[in-house]
């Protein structure tokens, strides 16, 4: 029997291995670059060292025209490391007219280990969603066609709707990348890509860019739960 326990756990986790393989930038490229809406695509890769983010040119986005329209999505495709301090994946216009600023968060405060937004003096909202650090992920901020509520997914998978502001913009254009507007909660680590989009993607454009890119899914997370567990229990 712990025989047998043994093969299931060599299987389990030679199927993460599989999963867990180099990331396809290239490949999320070029669906990126397919997808309805794309505005950016951008596979460079950036790293940080936690001292300085860099000025980054999102695109126009949730507007056509200079016309607000509802519908946009950020993407970004990371490796990131917790170190001990606030982390933005980066920053942009959310309402151009007003200069409304919004800030996407890796971790909104300190040690808080969830996924935040800010509206820089006015708002701080802690989302449900935990801080995926020291893992190559996926993470999607998709703006509604509903007047202005958020979804988050991570590799693809829906994780919640923040309603907390209900009329968030993300207009793009201008902002910064691994730091918030102001340039402090810098990102230690790597940025692989960044997408964005000036329409609400669907849900399966969205896992098809995580699949694209090669991130692990959700799945596989739970194979390896299991997994380990079982190696656990054979060296008992």
């Amino acid at each position: 029997m712990e025989r047998k326990m043994t093969y299931v756990c060599i299987l389990l986790l030679s199927i993460f291995g599989m999963a867990q393989a180099a990331l396809d930038i290239a490949a999320w490229q070029t669906q990126a670059a397919a997808t309805t809406g794309n505005v950016v695509a951008d596979g460079t890769g950036y790293t940080f060292d936690g001292t300085a983010g860099i000025t980054y040119d999102y695109g126009a986005l949730d507007e056509i025209d200079g016309k607000a329209v509802d519908g946009s999505t950020i993407e970004y495709i990371f490796n990131l490391t917790d170190n001990g301090a606030s982390v933005a994946l980066g920053s942009m216009l959310g309402w151009s007219p007003g200069g409304e600023i919004n800030v996407l968060k890796l971790e909104q405060w300190p040690d808080s280990g969830t996924l935040g937004m800010t509206v820089p003096g006015y708002w701080d909202f802690n989302l449900a969603t935990a801080s995926p650090f020291d893992q190559d992920v996926q993470v999607v901020f998709r703006r509604n066609n509903d007047g202005g509520t958020i979804d988050v997914f991570v590799n693809g998978v829906y994780m919640e709707t923040d309603t907390n502001k209900t009329n968030w913009r993300q207009d793009g254009g201008v902002g910064m990348l691994g730091a918030n507007n102001v340039g402090v909660d810098v990102a230690s680590g790597k940025i692989y890509a960044v997408g964005t989009y000036d329409v609400a993607l669907t849900d399966a454009e969205i896992l098809g860019l995580a699949a694209a890119a090669g991130v692990p899914e959700p799945a596989t997370m739970v194979l390896l739960g299991l997994g380990g567990l079982g190696l656990i229990r054979r060296r008992k």
